[in-house]
């Protein structure tokens, strides 16, 4: 009897086992359905983030093939709509075995043409392209398929078959996550065909309809731009006041906003107001560009409401920061030469000299710019020797002879006082 009781124990251990592997298994299918799922209403919702964490997180785990294969492509529509091109295509290149898949063959290529053409590759991209099946698209990959056409049209300066597609693109997705970026590319089609009342209203419709994308926030400076160059400066400021004081748009938008505002004011004579615009955008800007115009615009109107003071340690900070920077010596240089132009002589000697001292192997020209700007403002403050043995300093050959000459001139001027 004991035998047959522990036979009877084993199987119901072994059941209960089984059962217990079968629901977990089932549990994990569920948790991977919720992630696809999770991730793809992501997508549509233009949550990039969101969706390649669901996204990873299935292709963390060994899951059924087709799964897999929604999960890599739903990973690369994420990583290209949020700008990340180069990352998708090292997923791509990953799953490469997807391209021989004859249910996912057009999609991987259309996504990885997409990724190409964000990567500055527009010429793969058009070859990739070229080898899908347009007609096997549908919903957002059909959405992707014509701005990716109307992108490269219009790379290739085909614009009039590029507005075709943009137009087309509008008609069928104005509703999708990519509605904005289309009206953005549109806009450029319709400035390069010269078409500027059209640029403007897309654009207007743009910052209007979308206000909290990021193709708006590009889209209203450029806006605010050409209304100001319509002669409307009121609809213009309007638009960059309310983008530069939006804090839910990206840091660079709203530098950028700034800046406008701050060139704005510098060219109305309103220098107090164009240093508050330059340093909230050297505040706010995360790229180097930005945070170089922003910084020299506002060093310009320092110097402009005669605070040298400030204007000369914001240079020589930016300069410190930038040293072995191609094009730092310039830069300094134009900013010796804009204080002796506003007649700060003194301090713009000061800003001479550091430069010589800073800069002893910059090019020819430079230094004899240099040594003739350094001379002039010795000689305005009747320092003759000193301007003379300055003047001195202007090479002969390798630069302009208009440089050499003046060299040669004002020396004799000085020694002659």
């Amino acid at each position: 009897m004991a035998p047959v009781l522990l036979t009877v124990a084993l199987s119901v251990s072994v059941s209960a086992a089984s059962a217990g592997q079968s629901r977990a298994t089932r549990g994990e299918a569920a948790a991977v359905e919720r992630n696809l799922a999770t991730g793809e209403a992501a997508l549509q919702d233009g949550l990039w983030s969101l969706a390649e964490t669901e996204f990873r997180k299935v292709l963390e785990q060994s899951v059924p093939r087709p799964l897999e294969n929604r999960a890599v492509i739903g990973l690369a529509r994420a990583l290209c709509g949020r700008g990340a091109y180069r990352d998708a295509l090292e997923v791509m290149e990953k799953y490469r075995r997807l391209r021989r898949s004859s249910i996912w063959a057009a999609r991987y290529r259309l996504w990885k043409a997409v990724a190409l053409e964000g990567s500055g590759q527009p010429d793969e991209a058009r070859r990739l392209l070229a080898r899908v099946d347009a007609g096997s698209l549908s919903g957002a990959d059909r959405a992707a398929y014509l701005l990716l056409q109307a992108r490269l049209q219009l790379s290739a300066g085909k614009g009039k078959e590029a507005l075709r597609l943009f137009e087309e693109f509008d008609r069928e997705f104005s509703s999708t996550p990519a509605a904005p970026l289309n009206l953005f590319w549109w806009a450029a089609a319709l400035q390069r065909l010269g078409l500027t009342n059209q640029m403007v209203d897309v654009l207007t419709r743009l910052v209007n309809d979308y206000p909290r994308s990021e193709p708006a926030a590009r889209g209203a400076l450029w806006l605010s731009r050409a209304l100001a160059e319509r002669g409307d400066r009121q609809g213009a400021q309007r638009i960059l006041e309310e983008l530069a004081h939006r804090e839910d748009l990206p840091d660079d938008a709203r530098a950028g906003a700034w800046l406008e505002l701050a060139r704005s004011a510098m060219e109305k004579g309103e220098y107090a107001d164009a240093v508050k615009g330059a340093s909230e955008a050297v505040e706010l800007a995360r790229s180097v560009s930005l945070q170089d115009s922003a910084t020299w615009l506002r060093v310009r109107a320092l110097v402009m409401l005669e605070r040298y003071d400030e204007a000369a340690t914001a240079a020589r900070e930016w300069v410190g920061e930038n040293l072995g920077r191609s094009g730092t010596d310039q830069r300094y240089r134009e900013f010796a030469e804009f204080l002796r132009a506003h007649e700060a002589t003194k301090y713009a000697l000061e800003e001479f000299t550091h430069f010589l001292e800073l800069f002893p192997q910059a090019d020819a020209e430079s230094v004899a710019r240099a040594w003739l700007g350094k001379g002039w403002c010795l000689y305005s403050l009747g320092r003759w020797e000193e301007a003379a043995a300055a003047f001195a300093k202007v090479p002969l050959s390798g630069i302009p002879e208009e440089l050499s000459a003046e060299g040669l001139l004002k020396q004799a001027d000085a020694l002659f006082q």
